[in-house]
Order: C-alpha cells, then sequence, then structure tokens
C-alpha cells in the first residue's frame, strides 16, 4: 500500500512537471471517454433499460402478419375473441390516441392529447392511478358513464396540483367527463396522454368491426413461454378464421414480439451505429496517448535505467508506468464525464419529436457511471501497458549513457509507434466513409421531388368538434367558410383542405371495383377540398380536378393517383371505373352507388421521401360518409401566399378565432418544416457521424503530425550528414513524406477494407447510394491522404530547415 501510494504521487509530481503532454492526452480522453459516455446514456436508456413497468419483460405486443409485413393493429373482432379465448396471457388491452379542445376558465382553447383504453389497462401494465381510482366495469362498458383519469402533468397545469381533485369536471369537445384518478408522476406511455378514458369497446363481436385500428398489448403469464403463446393464439387464429371469415386476409399468420423490441424496432440499429462510432473514437484516443507515452518514455530512457541500475526490478518501473497512465485516464475520465453530461443535454435538446422512444428518460444512471468507469480502466490497459512494457526494453550499459537522454529510440518502438498510426488512419477511414454514406443519403433525399410545390405553403391543423360538427355537411360548411375567410386575406393565392397532408401516413382503405365483389384491393385514402390538386401544384394528368359542384348529393367521384392507375388498372382505361370504398368495413362507411374515378393525379410522396408513391385514392370531403366524419374529422388547410408564409401565421388565427373561437388550431407549419421533419432522422444520423467522423480525423491527423515530428527530431544527426554529404531539400522533403505517407497509406488501405466489410451494416439507413459506393469511397480516400499530406508535410518542411553545422555539433 505504501508503495502505490509512493507511485500514486511521483505520477502526481511527473503530470504537472509536463504540463502540455498531460493536457493534451486529458483532452484526448475526455473527447473519447465523453463521446462514449453519452452514446451509452442513451442506448442504456433506450434500448437496455427496463420499461417503466413491473415485470415489463412479461409485455407482448401481438399482432397479425402477412408475407409483405407485420401488423400491430387489429380489428375490434379480432381483440374481442383473442381477449375471450386466449389462456396464456393475464389480459390483453388495447387502446386508442384521440385529441380534444379542452376549454380553461375563459382562455383561448387549448388542445389536449388523450387515450382511450380497455378495461385491462391498468393490469396489462400493472400501473394504477395513485391518487383515485381506475375504471369500474361499469365505466368500461358501453354506454358508460364519461370518467377520466388525467396525467400528472395535466393535474398540475390545470387543478393546480390540488388533492381535491377526484369528482371534478372536465370538458373535452364540449362534453363534460368527471376525473376520478391522477396517474403517478413519471407513467410514460408510448403516445402522449393528458387524459385518459374508457375505450368502452364491449364483449360482444360485431357483424363486421371495422378496420383494423386497434393495437394489443398482452402480459404473458409468468410460466408461458413466447413459443406457448404463439402455438395458442395459431389456433385461436383458426378459430376465428371459421367464425369471421369476411375479415380474414388471404394469407394471415400471428406475429408475438416483446413490447420494449417493438417500441425501439427502428431505432435500434442507428444507436449501435453511433455505440460502434463512438467506440472507435475512443480506439483512436488510445492510440494517441499510447503514442505521446511512448514519446515521453523515450525521453525517460536515462531514468528509467538509473531505476534499473539501482535494484528496481522490471516489474517495478512497469507498475510506476502503468500507475501513471491509470492516473491519467481517471483524469480523463472525470473530464470525459462532465463532457458527457453537456453532450447527453445538446443530444436531448436536437432529438428530432417522435425519433427515439423514452427520450425524456435518457438520464444518468448507476450503469452509466459504472461504464464510464469500466471505460477508463479499458483506456489506462489499452494506451499504458504497452507503452510500459516497451519502456523497459532496454540495454543499461546503453540506457545509462548521455546519448539515450537526447532520445535516441529503437527500433521497435519505432515501429510501435507506427502500428498505433496506421490503426488511427484505419478506424478514421472507417469513421468517415460511414459519415460520407449518411450525407449523400441526406442530400439525395433533399434533391427528391416530393411530387408538389412546397415553396409559399402555410399548413395548419384543426379538428372542429362539438355538437354542431357532427355531419358530414357541417364540417364541410365550416371548412368553406374557413377558407373562404382565409381566401380574402391579402397575398393569399390560394387555399384548401386535406384530412393529412403529404409525407405522413394517415389511413389505408379496402376497396373493390364495381362488378368484382371477391377482389378486395387496398389503398391510401384522403379526403380534400376543391382546389386542393391547384394549390398544391399537382398536375392532373388525365380527367377532371374535384370541384365544389361535386357534393353530398350528387354522383360519387373519386380521383386516383397515376401509381393506382398503373398498379389496378394496368392498360385499361382509368376513366370510367368504378369502385366502392370501405364496404368490407361496414355498409355505413360506403356510399349506396359506387364512386367514379374522373381523374388521375400525378404520384406524391405519401408516406415518406423514401418510399414510391403508394396506390392512393382522393374523394370530395363533402362526399365523405357521416360516420367515417365523425371518427376522422381533423383537417390540414394548405395555404398557398405570394411573400413568407410564416408573416400570414397572425391573420389566420385571427380569422380563424373569428370563424369559432373554441376550435383551437394547432400544428401551424410551412410545407418546408414538413419536408424537413420528414427527414429529420436521417439529418440527426448525419450530423452524429459527421461529428464522430471528424473528431476521428483531427485524432489521426495529430497522431501522423506528431509521430512524425518526433521522427524528425530523432533524425536531426542523420538529416545533419545527409545534407553535409550533398542532400537537397527536396531529397530531405521527399525522404520524410514518403515515410509518413507510407503510414497513412497502409491505414487507408485497411481501412477501406474494413469499412468495405462494415458498410453494409448501413444498407437499411441509406437512400439512393449504395454501402460500397465507389465514389464515396475515392472521395474519404482523397480527403485522407490530403489530410495526411498536410501533417506530414509541416514535420518535413522543418527538417529542410536542419543546419548541418549546428546538427552535428548538437550531436
Amino acid at each position: 500500500m505504501y508503495s502505490i501510494i509512493k507511485d500514486l504521487k511521483y505520477a502526481l509530481r511527473s503530470l504537472v512537471r509536463y504540463p502540455t503532454f498531460t493536457v493534451i492526452a486529458v483532452i484526448t480522453l475526455a473527447l473519447g471517454i465523453g463521446a462514449n459516455t453519452a452514446i451509452f446514456t442513451v442506448v442504456n436508456a433506450v434500448l437496455l433499460r427496463p420499461l417503466p413497468y413491473p415485470n415489463s419483460g412479461q409485455l407482448m405486443m401481438v399482432g397479425l402478419s402477412t408475407p409483405s409485413a407485420k401488423m400491430f393493429n387489429t380489428t375490434k373482432n379480432r381483440f374481442i375473441f383473442w381477449r375471450q379465448q386466449s389462456r396464456s396471457f393475464d389480459g390483453l388491452t388495447t387502446f386508442r390516441s384521440f385529441s380534444a379542445r379542452l376549454i380553461n376558465q375563459g382562455s383561448q382553447p387549448d388542445t389536449v392529447s388523450g387515450l382511450r383504453v380497455s378495461d385491462d389497462f391498468f393490469q396489462v401494465f400493472a400501473t394504477y392511478p395513485r391518487i383515485g381510482r381506475p375504471f369500474s366495469n361499469e365505466e368500461n362498458a358501453v354506454g358508460g358513464s364519461k370518467v377520466a383519469i388525467i396525467s400528472d402533468g395535466f393535474w398540475k397545469t390545470y387543478f393546480g396540483g390540488t388533492q381535491d381533485v377526484v369528482d371534478k369536471s372536465i370538458s373535452l369537445s364540449d362534453v363534460d367527463y368527471k376525473v376520478i384518478g391522477v396517474m403517478p408522476e413519471g407513467f410514460w406511455f408510448e403516445t402522449t396522454a393528458d387524459v385518459i378514458t374508457p375505450l368502452q369497446i364491449g364483449t360482444t363481436p360485431e357483424t363486421n368491426s371495422g378496420g383494423a385500428n386497434y393495437p394489443v398489448v398482452g402480459r404473458l403469464k409468468s410460466d408461458v413461454s413466447h413459443a406457448q403463446a404463439m402455438a395458442e393464439m395459431k389456433l385461436i387464429s383458426a378459430q376465428f378464421r371459421t367464425s369471421f371469415p369476411a375479415e380474414m386476409m388471404k394469407v394471415e399468420g400471428i406475429n408475438i414480439i416483446n413490447y420494449r423490441d417493438f417500441m425501439v424496432g427502428e431505432i435500434r440499429l442507428p444507436l449501435l451505429v453511433l455505440l460502434a462510432a463512438v467506440a472507435f473514437i475512443l480506439l483512436i484516443a488510445c492510440a494517441n496517448v499510447a503514442n505521446l507515452q511512448l514519446t515521453r518514455a523515450v525521453a525517460r530512457g536515462k531514468e528509467i535505467a538509473i531505476r534499473a541500475a539501482m535494484g528496481a526490478s522490471r516489474w517495478r518501473v512497469i507498475r510506476q508506468l502503468i500507475t501513471e497512465g491509470a492516473l491519467l485516464s481517471v483524469i480523463g475520465g472525470v473530464a470525459g464525464l462532465l463532457l458527457a453530461q453537456w453532450g447527453v443535454t445538446a443530444f436531448r435538446a436536437f432529438i428530432p419529436k417522435g425519433l427515439i422512444p423514452r427520450a425524456n428518460q435518457i438520464s444518468f444512471s448507476p450503469e452509466v457511471l459504472l461504464f464510464t468507469i469500466s471505460v477508463s480502466a479499458f483506456a489506462a490497459i489499452l494506451f499504458g501497458l504497452a507503452p510500459a512494457i516497451h519502456s523497459t526494453r532496454l540495454d543499461l550499459t546503453t540506457g545509462l549513457k548521455e546519448a539515450s537522454a537526447t532520445g535516441t529510440t529503437t527500433k521497435r518502438r519505432g515501429m510501435l509507434r507506427s502500428a498505433l498510426v496506421v490503426a488511427q488512419t484505419c478506424l478514421a477511414t472507417v469513421l468517415l466513409i460511414g459519415a460520407a454514406l449518411l450525407i449523400r443519403t441526406f442530400v439525395n433525399l433533399r434533391e427528391v421531388d416530393p411530387g408538389f410545390d412546397s415553396s409559399g405553403l402555410l399548413t395548419f391543423e384543426i379538428a372542429p368538434q362539438g355538437p354542431q360538427y357532427e355531419t358530414t355537411a357541417q364540417v364541410t360548411e365550416f371548412n368553406r367558410q374557413a377558407m373562404d375567410r382565409i381566401k380574402n386575406l391579402p397575398g393569399v393565392e390560394a387555399v384548401a383542405t386535406t384530412s393529412t397532408l403529404p409525407l405522413n401516413r394517415w389511413l389505408n382503405l379496402p376497396l373493390e371495383f364495381d362488378g368484382k365483389p371477391d377482389d378486395v384491393v387496398s389503398a391510401e385514402w384522403r379526403m380534400i377540398s376543391a382546389n386542393y390538386f391547384d394549390t398544391m401544384k399537382m398536375r392532373v394528368v388525365r380527367g377532371r380536378n374535384i370541384s365544389d359542384s361535386d357534393s353530398g348529393t350528387s354522383a360519387g367521384v373519386v380521383v386516383v393517383n397515376e401509381a393506382f392507375a398503373r398498379r389496378y388498372f394496368k392498360n385499361q382505361e382509368t376513366l370510367g371505373q368504378r369502385m366502392i370504398v370501405g364496404k368490407s368495413m361496414g355498409k355505413e362507411l360506403a356510399r349506396a352507388t359506387p364512386l367514379e374515378v374522373i381523374g388521375v393525379v400525378s404520384d406524391t410522396k405519401q408516406t415518406n421521401l423514401i418510399d414510391a408513391a403508394p396506390p392512393t385514392i382522393y374523394v370530395p370531403t363533402a362526399q365523405v360518409p357521416d360516420r367515417l366524419m365523425a371518427g376522422f374529422r381533423g383537417f390540414y388547410f394548405v395555404i398557398r401566399t405570394t411573400t413568407d408564409p410564416t408573416s400570414y401565421v397572425p391573420a389566420v388565427r385571427r380569422e380563424m378565432l373569428a370563424l369559432d373561437s373554441k376550435q383551437p388550431i394547432r400544428n401551424v407549419r410551412t410545407m418546408e418544416e414538413v419536408i424537413a421533419t420528414s427527414i429529420s432522422p436521417q439529418r440527426f444520423h448525419m450530423m452524429l457521424i459527421t461529428l464522430f467522423g471528424g473528431i476521428g480525423l483531427a485524432l489521426s491527423s495529430i497522431g501522423i503530425y506528431g509521430v512524425m515530428a518526433y521522427s524528425v527530431s530523432q533524425r536531426t544527426r542523420e538529416i545533419g550528414i545527409r545534407m553535409a554529404l550533398g542532400a537537397q531539400l527536396k531529397d530531405v522533403l521527399r525522404m520524410v513524406l514518403t515515410y509518413g505517407m507510407k503510414l497513412t497509406v497502409i491505414g487507408l488501405t485497411l481501412g477501406l477494407g474494413a469499412a468495405f466489410a462494415l458498410a453494409r451494416v448501413l444498407k437499411t439507413l441509406l437512400f439512393g447510394v449504395t454501402p460500397t459506393d465507389l465514389t464515396t469511397f475515392l472521395f474519404v480516400s482523397v480527403v485522407l491522404l490530403v489530410v495526411g499530406l498536410f501533417a506530414c508535410y509541416i514535420p518535413a518542411r522543418r527538417a529542410t530547415k536542419v543546419d548541418p553545422l549546428q546538427a552535428l555539433r548538437y550531436e
């Protein structure tokens, strides 16, 4: 123990004696350890930490599977049937999200997010209100009382956190609900829920239960395996096929996965890629510090030789050097932890909304602290052990000579430093190629034609609610009056409404063609007003546009996109074709007569900029059946302006409040912002990988420079002799550059091979570029060669300024 304390004191004095070395090493380690800690904090919160429910590993997502997709939404009848027949689960629950208008003490209307849940919801998630009670059987029954459980945040915001909140009332879209409970603070669910109300789904299957709009989560019994649950659900699915043949798909299976795996499915790979990237940063940082240690050890050669001559064992000297490395690692780890705290805060601030589940739970924890300690210890071993061993391999006679104090190095140490530079360059190559591929993906997405003109477009969402907006005619009239008001504003060229904006998933409905009742297909479904195509500057390629004359009393019409025409009509004439939409979901969702195709419009990106435009149909808002309108009455207004669209926001708000002061508008954005939001995940991944790639490149270039600078300083006598014997400046320059670029080329070659093998991991994150794109590989190679050349040139240039007489006199 006494020896360890002495080693620590000596190590501290040694680091203080060489502040430049200490500062550079600490900063380098802090970058590597801090980046790893920050990203691990995210990975731990999202991928590793259990969901915030008791025994969350038993929560399963239950859904359907087809040869082309896995769905975790099902129909009402399936859910009721599964819940009644299954014995593998302690409970099955479903839910539906909604938004509602809330008036708070005479202020402007707010929009709150809500969740309608079935009666097993609290049992399945094993989480109950901390104030009040859950829903009773009577409240869960069809036609039960209007009751609500509110979130902790809603309780504090609207009720001031008073304990007597139970039995108070809130008005949601002009319907009074009695508050019966408050959820625990920090309660998290996959969708935002200010208010939870009973779904009142019932227990009796209907003749036809509509579309697959019900996600299902179950709590697996502790003594039932995943395989047993799958086997049982397959049998139940076969029984359902017999009982409800009209609701079965042509090919259908059952899919059950862990609820956490379902939540993190799409973000798992990007996070693991980021974790691998920062691991490379740590390796590069350790290689840099190891080179610094080797360089410093050469200068300490005489000191080490004296220690050995006085009786110190080789292990004793190695322990001293490792202690210095460990102390350096501890300081770097503390600095890295502070850097990681800032990095996590910045990470959370820049996460695109909805990209990472449980983003609000990303925080430091004991696991993160243990990870930081482990990484610091790993770094200490990685950059400290090899230099310590090499530093003690010396000949005492040579080491005690005065010449050794000048830094004469062995060939073995030079080879180790060179190997570390090669490793740095190799790792930096892999990072830069990954960054370049993601940059090209982002650029390609920015250049995709969405199928409409986004410039000068302002959008906002509104969901007219209340007894005066129960029918399609009432909602259509509200939209017409709102459009007339907005259209009269100076500078407004056109205005229209749509059930959803492009680049946003919405609703896919079944349809059948007239005369072919057994041939049921599906398509994206949009309800729009007249002038929508003109406002969006979408081209009608055949037929006509939807007009104001297409009313609720006129013949049913529909416009299809080119993708729809290609898939379902092929070489047939599209115009005049007739179809029935939503008949298999219930007669009340379809018009009594088929819809006639009156036009074909150009394709637009309906779900994202990556996927091709899906088959899509557009129907006039005025012709939508009342029941369908009651379920989806939210609309987006699109306004084309002559100047900056954001300058019209105050006037638009004023006109909408003047029309109906109880109807709040939300999601006010320009269409450019809508497009930017759709590619925000790609932008986010690109920025982080590019940042880490830049750090890796900087550290590698510093490593090359350091080795070359030290090499020149150690070869001063050799260079002086060469120049005294007649060597030209260009010969000296070429000699130094050749050595440095040889290391760079070797590292680059190895890095290209590694990147070629690893780039395929990024395949699902790329768009418009292959993982082994030749242009990207060549570009990164040129960048690294230029950076390496520059890092070698400065020491090489310094070498040409060596005065032969001074060099020889010094030696």
